[in-house]
This record gives C-alpha cells, sequence and structure tokens, in this order.
C-alpha cells in the first residue's frame, strides 16, 4: 500500500527507471543495428538507472531534495552517454 509521498515517490521512480531499462534494451535489440558501443551503453545506462534505484531506497525516508538531484544528474548522465555514443565517443 502507497501510505506517504515517500511510498508514492519511490513507486513512480522504479516505474520510470524499469520503463527506461525496457525501452534501453527494446533499442538494442531491435530498433537499432548492433555495433561495437551499442552494448556498451545499454550497460552503462542500466548501471545509471539501478544506481537511481538504490538511491530511491536509500533516500526515502531521509531527503527528498537529494533524490530529485540524484535523478536530475542520472537524466543528465544518460544524455551525455547517448550523445558520446551517437558520435562514436568523438571529442
Amino acid at each position: 500500500m502507497l501510505y506517504s509521498f515517500y511510498d508514492i515517490a519511490e513507486f513512480v521512480v522504479l516505474i520510470v527507471v524499469t520503463l527506461l531499462g525496457i525501452y534501453t534494451i527494446a533499442n538494442e535489440l531491435y530498433l537499432f543495428s548492433t555495433n561495437q558501443y551499442g552494448l556498451a551503453f545499454s550497460l552503462m545506462s542500466m548501471g545509471i538507472w539501478g544506481a537511481v534505484i538504490f538511491a530511491a531506497r536509500y533516500f526515502r525516508n531521509r531527503n527528498i531534495g537529494k533524490l530529485l538531484l540524484i535523478i536530475m544528474l542520472a537524466i543528465l548522465a544518460h544524455y551525455v552517454m547517448m550523445r558520446l555514443v551517437a558520435t562514436n565517443f568523438a571529442l
């Protein structure tokens, strides 16, 4: 049962992270041809969202501001990695 704001926030974070993981795997398997960077990107992406899940569990009853900051940083890191993969890690 969802009893507090923290429970609802944690539930939303888990659903979003799960959907992003499924989307990442679907892109790798079905939408794009596999290349040498595709698997690395998938693993890095799932690692980042896994870290967000652990942060959600850790900051659940402590500080929602830190949790939101970690989520925003994870989204930023995800898009930076997407850009690096799209340019084949060229600077």
